[in-house]
Formats: structure tokens, C-alpha cells, sequence
């Protein structure tokens, strides 16, 4: 199975971090062309860091986050007429620490269901009080030829720009992407079935579904905001070395940098938002955990 890969890099200090090209190193394990696009002006020096990963890399700020340079990163293949030798893309972003376990497990076991795209997670629950599409995480989504080669998934892409906000931006291309997909009569699913059950399993039940499913994802936000335990670092140390495959140091390096940036202060606006939101222009409450709709 031929595999084309669009992995969408940020840095705030124009670098790319060991976590990262380690991410690229397997990712080219089952991928074999990387392209590599940042939303960060990057000099060749430091991209010559990734060059045996990559077929090609393209890092000048731009502005549309991770999903702009998915566009970018796919229609330099689609003009120098790439796409056409590979039977599988693959979207991938440097929000994770990744792989936890080889992405070939992943792959084999997906591969042998008969989708036309697939993702490792979803999130989104329709019910009394949430009215968000299921949809496949953006972290790290597959498409098969008959997607990606379509003229209506090019439009798709083509379509995107810089939006107002992050959430708009996730309404309207990671959800939009899988409802307009479906409204095509395209099968999906996704490797975490537990994902399926639970909301935003990827970061409240990280714990359970590396462990059970062996899920090879770990956000970073979960590390560098201290997410979902007060125990860290500590008991995350220990959990990532004993149950995965992961150098724990990628990650130690990578809190270490960014650990100026969540001061104390921070930390506390960050509880509290994870207590209480409101969005008056989108008519939508978040209180411990759920969003509500007003009516």
C-alpha cells in the first residue's frame, strides 16, 4: 500500500523539535513520501534535520493553522502530479507525541476494513446536550484514491482560509471535512472504538485507550497545560515507560522549552476555562466538561 503524507508543523521559535522528527522517522516507516509544511518561516539548515524524511518541505508562515497547511502541502502534489502513484494519504499534524506503538499496527488492522477514509479518533456526540457531528480527529486522518483524487475533495481543500477564530476553524473544516465527506456517500470510521463511546476520549480517557487499544497518540496539551492530572509529571513519567514504547525523554525536552510559557497564572485561567465558557455570538455555554446550546 503506497502512502503520500501532508504533516502540518508550528513553531513558535522556528525550530523543529526532537519529538518531531522522531514523529517523521516512523511516519515514514508506512509512508512512503512525507511533505512536510510549516506555518512557520524555518531556515534550510534547520529543515536539513528532516531532509531523509521528506520528499519536500514548504515552511513560510501562513496563517490557516494546521488545515492550510494540509491545502498547501496537497495541491504542490496535485500540481507536480504526485497523488496518482500513491493508493493512500494521509493527514497528519505535530499535536501528538507519536508513535506510542508502531503506526503498522494501526494500519493493519484498518486496512482491513473496507473504508473510503479513516482516522485514529472522533469526537463529537449529538444529544440533549451537544449538537456536534461525529467526526474524525484532525490529528491524523487517511483518505483512499477515490477521495483524494476526487474533484470534490480538491474543491474542499481548495476552499480553505484563514478563519476569525480556532473554533470556527474546527466547525468548519475538521467537522465540515467528515459531514461533507458522508454527504458523498463515503464510509469512514475510525481505530479507537472507545473514542466512539466516550467524549474527547483522545484527552479524558488518554490513559485507557493507550492502554487498552494501544492508541499511538498522546497530545500534547494533555503535557504542557497539565490537562487532566494534578500528578504529573511524575505519574505520567512512569505510565508512558511502562506501558509504551516511547522515549519519555521527547517529551521531557519538549515540557522543559515550553514550560516558561505555562506559568502559574496561566495554569489558573486555564482551570477556570475548563470550568466555565461562554459564547454569546455562537449561543453556546461550556460548564464542567459539556457544551450546551441556548435556545
Amino acid at each position: 500500500m503506497k502512502r503520500i503524507a501532508i504533516f502540518a508543523h508550528y513553531s513558535t521559535d522556528n525550530k523543529i523539535d526532537d519529538y518531531v522528527i522522531f514523529y517523521l522517522k516512523e511516519l515514514k516507516k508506512v509512508a512512503e513520501s512525507i511533505i512536510f509544511v510549516s506555518d512557520t518561516n524555518i531556515e534550510e539548515e534547520e529543515l536539513d534535520k528532516i531532509k531523509e524524511y521528506t520528499i519536500k518541505s514548504i515552511a513560510k508562515k501562513h496563517g490557516e493553522y494546521d488545515f492550510g497547511s494540509y491545502k498547501i502541502g496537497y495541491l504542490y502534489a496535485l500540481n507536480n502530479k504526485l497523488l496518482s502513484e500513491y493508493e493512500e494519504l494521509i493527514f497528519a499534524n505535530d499535536s501528538c507525541y507519536a508513535p506510542l506503538f508502531p503506526f503498522t499496527d494501526m494500519f493493519n488492522e484498518m486496512s482491513n476494513k473496507k473504508l473510503d477514509f479513516w482516522g485514529a479518533s472522533q469526537n463529537g456526540w449529538r444529544n440533549k446536550y451537544s449538537n456536534i457531528p461525529p467526526h474524525i480527529q484532525s490529528f491524523f486522518i487517511v483518505f483512499k484514491r477515490n477521495v483524494f483524487l476526487s474533484d470534490y475533495f480538491e474543491k474542499f481543500i481548495s476552499s480553505i482560509k484563514k478563519e476569525e477564530s480556532k473554533y470556527k476553524l474546527i466547525l468548519k473544516y475538521e467537522i465540515g471535512l467528515t459531514t461533507f465527506l458522508e454527504g458523498h456517500k463515503l464510509s469512514w470510521d475510525v481505530y479507537s472504538k472507545i473514542s466512539k463511546e466516550n467524549e474527547s476520549a483522545f484527552l479524558l480517557k488518554y490513559k485507557k485507550i493507550i492502554l487498552e487499544e494501544h492508541f499511538p497518540f498522546l497530545k500534547r496539551s494533555i503535557v504542557l497545560l497539565r490537562q487532566q492530572e494534578i500528578n504529573y509529571p511524575i505519574m505520567l513519567k512512569k505510565f508512558i515507560n511502562k506501558n509504551t514504547k516511547y522515549n519519555y525523554q521527547l517529551i521531557k525536552k519538549d515540557k522543559i522549552k515550553n514550560s516558561n510559557k505555562f506559568n502559574i497564572f496561566n495554569f489558573f485561567t486555564f482551570i477556570r476555562k475548563r470550568i466555565l465558557k461562554f459564547h454569546s455570538s455562537e449561543n453556546r455555554i461550556y460548564i464542567l466538561g459539556k457544551w450546551y446550546y441556548l435556545k
